[in-house]
């Protein structure tokens, strides 16, 4: 009898896991509250059943979600005979889990939550509902960030503020000098407060990891929301708001805005123009649709003067910055039959000119705009060794290469980081291109043969851009709509 009720036990713990993950849709849910199921005890009779859960958050969300789950009660109930054949169904009793390692627990459901990547796919009216019920937010964006990521940064975090709503913006690598003109872009900070937060959103960022070490336990940032539009996924938030037919996460950040009913100020449209101008490349590259120009269209009869904002990112540049191009343009080789170009910027270039990693934005566009070329290659120092940006004219999809090598992006801009030589690496990525050509060459010779596929997005003014993002294999999403931030500590489905 006892094995048998133990046996019930471990197919209720995994049942009720991922019922409270895949069918809980009460909004009274905290954004907060990640919920795993830790243990159920049935009665012998199977009509009662204590559910002992652990639920992240304060005192006031775990009570809060226990409270839903209370209510709730029957519903799961009635789920469960469908799931678990027993003769009799118990009725559930929801208890929190208050045992001395219980936080340890919360932390390390987490961490698995981070390594796992169990997210879903949500709406920009689910995202505007996290963030309305989101008590401290944190906004952050990738490291060596570009327009559309500051842009998107600023006009999100100034936004909530403006809402009365408690928020930090931070970026890691902080704000390039191109882009502090920005209103709001004096809030942005380089270190976090010791105080944690109980939601975080991740901008024109769609994998965590590309943080490192930088990024802090999950435990103090709370629930995670990534917003993107790069084609391209690392699981590792709890909700993702992604579009990769948007021009740039800007857009995203319009939408979100106006489902909060936040009114564009001239600074909000200024940012969300500035993301919108970087990564069309001033509405010069195939992400440039109709879209795009009407939203531009509305952000200038908003207020913004487009010639400050084109002249901040793309026609302000220091002496030393224009002395550093002059080294790299002379490191310009040509190959995989002239569809190939490629820079590099070396550790003493930078020493020499007095110049940052960020004096090097855009420069991977330079080899873009040799004439035949069909794929540009910009390598530059880093930690790890090698940060690789790559560009395409449209034909050749660059982000299936950095894909190859544990990077990501869109189809015309992405990228990776690497330890290999500069002289190893350019022979691969030239053989690479010379086999991509000849296969697209021959597909356009034969019968049937498609279009090039239509590219996701240039690199705007931000050469670090997509390059800098270590995304990984680009995730298929089904219909099915999962809340992967509550889940049972034993199920592992995925």
């Amino acid at each position: 009898m006892a094995d048998r009720l133990a046996r019930i036990n471990r197919q209720l713990v995994v049942a009720l896991g991922e019922l409270i993950s895949e069918r809980l849709r009460d909004p009274r849910l905290p954004a907060a509250a990640m919920i795993a199921v830790r243990s159920v005890d049935t009665s012998p009779d199977l009509r009662h059943a204590k559910v002992r859960v652990l639920i992240s958050g304060d005192a006031t969300v775990q009570q809060q979600a226990l409270q839903v789950l209370q209510r709730a009660r029957g519903f799961l109930r009635a789920e469960l005979a469908q799931r678990v054949a027993l003769r009799t169904t118990p009725e559930l009793r929801f208890l929190l889990d208050s045992s001395e390692d219980a936080g340890a627990r919360v932390d390390a459901i987490l961490r698995e939550l981070a390594t796992t990547g169990r997210m879903v796919e949500t709406s920009v009216a689910e995202a505007a509902g996290l963030l309305r019920g989101a008590a401290r937010i944190l906004v952050t964006t990738h490291p060596d960030p570009d327009g559309d990521a500051i842009g998107s940064l600023v006009a999100l975090s100034e936004g909530l503020r403006a809402r009365g709503q408690d928020v930090v913006a931070l970026s890691v690598d902080g704000v390039p000098a191109s882009l502090r003109f920005l209103a709001g872009s004096a809030e942005v900070v380089e270190t976090l407060p010791t105080r944690g937060f109980d939601l975080t959103v991740i901008v024109d960022c769609a994998d965590a990891r590309m943080f490192g070490a930088r990024l802090p336990p999950r435990s103090y940032l709370g629930a995670l929301l990534v917003v993107d539009h790069h084609s391209t996924v690392g699981q590792v938030a709890d909700w993702l708001l992604r579009d990769p037919a948007a021009p740039a996460t800007g857009v995203l950040i319009h939408q979100l805005l106006a489902a909060l009913d936040v009114a564009l100020t001239p600074a909000l449209a200024e940012a969300i123009y500035c993301a919108l101008v970087a990564d069309t490349g001033s509405f010069r590259y195939q992400n440039t649709t109709p879209e795009a120009l009407r939203l531009a269209a509305e952000l200038v009869a908003l207020g913004v003067d487009p010639w400050r904002v084109a002249s901040q990112l793309f026609e302000s540049r220091p002496r030393r910055q224009l002395e550093l191009l002059s080294r790299v343009l002379g490191t310009l080789e040509v190959a995989a039959d002239g569809r190939a170009a490629a820079l590099t910027v070396t550790a003493a270039m930078l020493a020499e000119t007095g110049c940052t990693i960020e004096a090097t934005d855009g420069m991977v566009n330079f080899a873009r705009s040799v004439e035949g070329v069909e794929v540009a290659i910009l390598l530059r120092p880093c930690a790890e060794g090698l940060r690789v940006s790559l560009r395409s004219r449209g034909r050749v999809d660059v982000a299936a290469i950095a894909q190859s090598q544990g990077g990501g992006g869109h189809h015309n801009a992405a990228g990776f980081t690497t330890s290999r030589s500069a002289a190893e690496l350019l022979r691969l990525l030239f053989d690479e291109t010379r086999r991509r050509c000849a296969a697209l060459a021959r597909g356009a010779a034969g019968p049937g043969a498609a279009a090039p596929e239509r590219g996701g997005g240039g690199g705007g003014g931000g050469g670090g851009g997509v390059g800098a993002g270590l995304g990984q294999e680009a995730t298929a999403w089904g219909h099915h709509r999962r809340r992967v931030g509550c889940w049972s500590s034993t199920s592992r489905r995925g």
